[in-house]
C-alpha cells in the first residue's frame, strides 16, 4: 500500500512541477515584451545592410525560441526612389533564450524570410541598386537611421529565404521575373566566406540552381564580392524570362551546366550548354535538332563587358567557333559577336538555316558539300544587325529541278528533267535586320545550266524579291549566236517555300534580236523560228 501511495505522491509532484514550468513559461512570455527589441533590431539590420529596415510587431515563442515579425521592408537606395528593395509579410528570427531572458541581450541564430518580393533595379547609367547593399555599413550608411539604442551586433548562423519573387527592372525593358526563389546561407558573416544555395524558377518552366561559397562581403560594392559556385540551369527560355526582349526574335530552351566564379574584379563561367527549338531572328523557324554550346566567357566587373574567350557551337558532328564581346553599358554599342566555320558538312547544318530565316523550296533539301561561313552580329538585342557570307561547294539541291522552272534555257541546252539540281558553287553575302534579309553578290554555278548571279531580299514573311541573270555558254543555244554567251535576266518572286521564276521580257526581246542577227550565217534553217518557239514558253510558274 505504501508503494502505491509513494508512486501517486511522485506523480503529483511531477504534475505540479510540469504545471509550474508551464506557468513559468507563460509568465516569462508575458513578462518579456519581444516588441521592445524592435528598435534595436531595426537599427542593427539597417547598419548591417546600409538601408533603412522597417519591422512589424515582434512576438516571442519560448517553445521554439523564435521571434516572429509581422512584416518587413528593406527600403531601396534613395537614388532608385522611395519604394522597397525587399518586402515580405512575415519574418522569423531564431534567438538564444538564455541571454535574452537573463541579460536582455539578443543573439540571432537564424533568419527565415517567407514569400519576399525583391526588386533589382538598374539605373540608366548601368548601376544596380544591390551594389550598395551592405556597403559602407558604418556611420555614413546609417546616418539617416534613427538609433534609440546602441546598434545591435548581429551574426547569423543560418539565413533562409523561401518562395521569393524577384523582378529585374531595367529602363526600356519589360521586367525579368523569377518565382519560387529560395536562398540558404550558413554562418553568414560579412567578414568571412559563407556557403550558400540558390534556386529559382524561370519563365517558361525553367529552373536555376547555384551552389557554392561567397564572401567576405565587399564593403564598397556588393556585386564585387568574390564567390565560387556550380551553376545548373534547365529549360531556360530567355524571351519568356524577360532576359531578352521578345521582339528580338531570339528564342529557345537552354540547359547550362558549368562553373561560375568571381575574384571581385572579373567573373568567369565555363561549361556546356544545349539549346532546343532555337530561333535566331523574327522571320526564322525553330531548329529541329539540339544545338550544343561549349563556352568560356568572362565578365569584367569594372568595364561591365562580357567576352567569349573560347566558345564552340555544335550541330551534330559539325562545329563552328563563336567569339566576341557584349558591352552592358547603356552608352555602348552592345553586342559584337562573330560566328565562323570552315569546311563544315552541309548535311549537319542545313536544319540550322531556317533559324536564320533561310527557307528552302518546299520538299527540297541540301545533300553533301562543305560550307565556309562567317557571320557577325552587332547592336543591342532589340535592334540587332547581322552581316555574313556563306559559300557552299559540291552540294545537291534534292527535290528541286531548276531547269523545270526555266524552260527556255533548259530546252535550248538540251537539259533533261531531273528531280535534283547539282550545285558546284553557291556564294552569297547577307544582312539580317528587322526588315528582313538583304542578299547581294549571289554567285551560283550549276554545271548543267550555267552561271547565275543577282541580288534580292527576303521579307520577314518569307516573300522573295530577287533580280537574277544566267549566263549560258557552250550549248546548243550559243550555236545560234556563233558561240556568243547568252546572258538572260529573270526575277524570283513569291514565297520562299514555293518560288516563282518570272522572265524579264525586255531581256528576252534583246536575246531574240541578237540571235536573229547572229544566226543569219549560222548554217541552221530558220533559227529565228526555233528561238521564237522557245521564247513562247520562256518561263513556267510553279
Amino acid at each position: 500500500m505504501m508503494g502505491i501511495a509513494g508512486k501517486k505522491s511522485k506523480m503529483k509532484i511531477a504534475a505540479v512541477a510540469a504545471g509550474v514550468c508551464i506557468l513559468a513559461v507563460v509568465a516569462l512570455t508575458l513578462l518579456i515584451d519581444a516588441d521592445q527589441f524592435r528598435p534595436r533590431i531595426e537599427a542593427g539590420l539597417s547598419a548591417k545592410l546600409g538601408r533603412e529596415v522597417r519591422l512589424g510587431k515582434l512576438r516571442l515563442s519560448l517553445f521554439s525560441g523564435r521571434l516572429s515579425v509581422d512584416g518587413i521592408s528593406i527600403m531601396d537606395n534613395p537614388e532608385f526612389g522611395g519604394s522597397p528593395f525587399v518586402a515580405a509579410r512575415s519574418l522569423y528570427i531564431g534567438v538564444r533564450l538564455t541571454p535574452l531572458i537573463f541579460s536582455r541581450k539578443v543573439h540571432i541564430t537564424d533568419i527565415s524570410l517567407e514569400q519576399p518580393s525583391v526588386y533589382l533595379r538598374r539605373s540608366p547609367g548601368g548601376e544596380w541598386n544591390i551594389s550598395s547593399l551592405g556597403a559602407g555599413s558604418g556611420e555614413k550608411a546609417t546616418a539617416d537611421v534613427k538609433k534609440p539604442e546602441p546598434v545591435l551586433e548581429i551574426s547569423v548562423e543560418r539565413l533562409r529565404i523561401a518562395d521569393g519573387h524577384v523582378e529585374i527592372i531595367e529602363a526600356g525593358k519589360n521586367p525579368a521575373v523569377y518565382e519560387k526563389v529560395a536562398i540558404s546561407v550558413d554562418n553568414f558573416s560579412s567578414a568571412t566566406a559563407s556557403p550558400f544555395t540558390l534556386t529559382a524558377a524561370t519563365g517558361g518552366g525553367g529552373l536555376l540552381v547555384l551552389n557554392g561559397i561567397f564572401g567576405p562581403l565587399n564593403q564598397d560594392d556588393t556585386l564585387l564580392t568574390p564567390f565560387d559556385a556550380a551553376l545548373k540551369i534547365t529549360d531556360f527560355d530567355p524571351a519568356a524570362s524577360g532576359f531578352i526582349p521578345a521582339e528580338a526574335g531570339f528564342s529557345g530552351l537552354f540547359n547550362f551546366s558549368g562553373d561560375l566564379n568571381s575574384d571581385g574584379r572579373a567573373a568567369r563561367s565555363k561549361g556546356t550548354a544545349s539549346v532546343v527549338n532555337l530561333r535566331l531572328v523574327n522571320n526564322g523557324a525553330r531548329v529541329g535538332k539540339p544545338v550544343s554550346f561549349d563556352y568560356d566567357l568572362r565578365y569584367d566587373l569594372e568595364k561591365k563587358t562580357v567576352t567569349f574567350a573560347d566558345a564552340t557551337v555544335g550541330f551534330g558532328q559539325a562545329a563552328i567557333r563563336l567569339y566576341g564581346d557584349f558591352d552592358t553599358n547603356r552608352n555602348a554599342s552592345g553586342l559584337r559577336l562573330t560566328l565562323k566555320g570552315s569546311g563544315v558538312p552541309v548535311d549537319e547544318i542545313q536544319e540550322f538555316l531556317p533559324a536564320l530565316g533561310v527557307t528552302l523550296p518546299k520538299g527540297a533539301t541540301l545533300a553533301g558539300g562543305m560550307l565556309d561561313t562567317e557571320i557577325t552580329a552587332e547592336g543591342f538585342s532589340g535592334n540587332l544587325t547581322m552581316d555574313g557570307r556563306a559559300e557552299i561547294k559540291g552540294t545537291t539541291l534534292t527535290g528541286f529541278d531548276l531547269g523545270d522552272k526555266i524552260t527556255l534555257i533548259a530546252g535550248a541546252v538540251g537539259l533533261k528533267p531531273n528531280p535534283d539540281t547539282r550545285i558546284e558553287k553557291l556564294y552569297a553575302a547577307m544582312r539580317w535586320t528587322a526588315e528582313g534579309i538583304a542578299v547581294k553578290n549571289i554567285q551560283l554555278v550549276v554545271p548543267s545550266l550555267g552561271e547565275l548571279s543577282g541580288v534580292g531580299t527576303i521579307s520577314p514573311r518569307q516573300e522573295l524579291n530577287f533580280t537574277m541573270r544566267v549566263i549560258v555558254s557552250n550549248s546548243a543555244l550559243t550555236q545560234l549566236t556563233k558561240g556568243k554567251a547568252v546572258d538572260i535576266g529573270f526575277f524570283v518572286r513569291g514565297a520562299a517555300a514555293n518560288p516563282e521564276f518570272v522572265p524579264d521580257y525586255k531581256d528576252a526581246a534583246r536575246i531574240l534580236i541578237d540571235a536573229v542577227l547572229s544566226g543569219k550565217d549560222s548554217g541552221q534553217a530558220n533559227p529565228q523560228n526555233q528561238l521564237m518557239d522557245s521564247l513562247k514558253g520562256l518561263f513556267r510558274k510553279r
